[in-house]
């Protein structure tokens, strides 16, 4: 190559001198002359590929430097978004001409200098199906040539990319600080509340206590995190939350304790609610609770309890008392009918020895049961028929059919029931089977949403055609009327064929409704 350089050199030396070229020479600078165009086409090919790749070498570093703005990650998003468009002019053909703007959630970003024209590209940037925001580049007129100033294709293209990363860097942002709140979150709620919370992972060992969990047993964090149980709690209590752990991971959902806890002589009484963690990467076998401190509470409750036992024991005594007191009272009542002459006055005497038996069956179904507030009316309202029937000593044979829903009953209508029962049933004995050695009485007592219906029947004579129980002088009807008032019930008497039927009907009421 130098060897060519100057041979050239010397023909065109002797050419300036007047010296006349060899053949050979002559041809040399004729085949030179030929290839000079060919040459110098490559060189401007060559020359414009430079170009380019000096313009894509631009774009690439305006990208890296906006990537490693981003990267830094010790600045604000206001900082990182308003130096991005402050690198976007170097990176274009001509960065002297060029401005750049990006609106991001109403916020505005220019460079400087900053100017707004016909010619612009633009990118929106995308997140979650929502435009967010739109990153601009806008190309001002050269004083040159206005026409020669153009966007390149490739300029597009790093608009498009720097949208890209900025949307990206929007979006790890918003999930970091999603992570971050619900950190904060549920360090204030572990940290704020009274109870005590804990998690311990797969192998028992704490990932996270609270303070109130670490005030309970007079532990620091560097005591309990990454140990179990064992290494830190007396071996009693250890196998009894390792065991917890194990019934929760068993019941696969939330299991809810009693637990005592004895720490430095003094009894803490919790109640917890223990959970295993689905769902979460690397804790699949872990379990969390929470405990809430029920000392006060239960130290009330066995107040509570004792107190109601002392209740209960007094309640019974009160109603074993009252029956045999009425035991005594219809015993003596009894003593002064067999003394008397008068038929009506022994009769009248009698009834009374029915009401109050009547009411001592109460009392003493109340002192045989558990509670104290309601009765299984049912059960009583055979007992207690079958009790009148014995009662009243008649010389006729009469047959008793029951049947009847299981109703309980509030004592305060308990009482009047079995007193207009008794009442009832007395009058059919008295009455119904006159001349007759037979007799049947049916009851029936049904509850039909929320009212208790209940009917007697016989199948005696009847009712007589001028029977008219408000114009009646008997004490029988009379109280019949009144218990049926304090029911707040409705009754009727029907001649039915044969015989008749007493229907009470009332609302059923709760053990704990008051009654009028």
């Amino acid at each position: 190559m130098l060897q060519s350089v100057n041979y050239i050199k010397k023909l065109i030396d002797d050419l300036e001198k007047g010296k006349s070229l060899d053949p050979d020479s002559r041809e040399f600078l004729i085949d030179l002359l030929r290839q000079l165009p060919e040459e110098k086409s490559s060189y401007e090919e060559l020359k414009g590929e430079t170009q380019k790749l000096t313009e894509r070498m631009k774009e690439l570093r305006c990208l890296y430097s906006v990537m490693n703005l981003i990267q830094e990650g010790d600045k604000t998003p206001h900082q990182v978004f308003q130096e991005t468009v402050q690198l976007i002019p170097p990176g274009f053909y001509r960065p002297d001409l060029t401005t750049s703007k990006l609106v991001i959630n109403g916020k505005v970003y220019k460079s400087d200098p900053y100017n707004e024209t016909s010619k612009m590209i633009s990118a929106d940037l995308i997140s979650h199906h929502e435009t967010i925001g739109t990153l601009s580049v806008y190309l001002m007129p050269s004083e040159e040539n206005e026409e020669e100033v153009v966007f390149l294709a490739e300029e597009q293209e790093l608009v498009d990319k720097i949208a890209e990363v900025l949307r990206n860097y929007i979006e790890q942002r918003q999930s970091r600080d999603k992570i971050k709140q619900s950190r904060m979150l549920l360090e204030a709620i572990t940290e704020q509340t009274e109870a005590a919370v804990w998690i311990r992972d797969g192998e028992g060992k704490h990932i996270l206590v609270n303070h109130e969990w670490k005030a309970i047993f007079g532990l620091e964090d560097q005591q309990v995190l990454g140990k179990s149980p064992f290494e830190i709690l007396s071996k009693p209590l250890a196998e009894q939350f390792l065991k917890n752990d194990r019934e929760v991971r068993q019941q696969n959902g939330p299991v809810i304790f009693d637990e005592r806890v004895k720490t430095e002589g003094r009894e803490q009484f919790y109640i917890v609610n223990m959970f295993p963690l689905k769902n979460v990467p690397g804790l699949d076998k872990a379990v969390g609770g929470i405990a809430t401190e029920i000392t006060d509470l239960k130290h009330i409750q066995q107040k509570l309890h004792q107190s109601l036992q002392e209740k209960e024991t007094l309640l019974t005594e009160i109603h074993h008392r009252v029956k045999n007191n009425m035991a005594v009272i219809s015993g003596l009542i009894y003593l002064q009918a067999e003394e008397e002459n008068d038929e009506i006055v022994t009769r009248k005497l009698m009834d009374s020895v029915g009401r109050i038996k009547t009411m001592a069956r109460i009392h003493e179904q109340l002192y045989d049961s558990n509670n104290f507030s309601e009765l299984d009316f049912t059960k009583n309202l055979e007992l207690l028929v079958n009790g009148i029937i014995e009662t009243f000593q008649s010389n006729k044979q009469i047959q008793t059919d029951f049947s009847y829903d299981p109703i309980k009953l509030n004592i305060t209508q308990a009482l009047p029931c079995s007193l207009i029962v008794n009442e009832v049933v007395t009058n059919i004995l008295k009455h119904a089977f006159q001349g007759n050695e037979h007799g049947k009485v049916s009851v029936e007592m049904r509850e039909k949403m929320g009212k208790i219906i209940l009917s007697i029947k016989d199948n005696g004579i009847g009712l007589p055609d001028d029977f008219n129980i408000s114009k009646s002088s008997s004490l029988g009807l009379h109280l019949i009327d009144l218990l049926s008032q304090q029911l707040d019930g409705r009754y009727e008497y029907t001649n039915t064929e044969p015989g008749a039927t007493f229907t009470l009907q009332f609302d059923l009421l709760n053990s704990k409704r008051p009654t009028k």
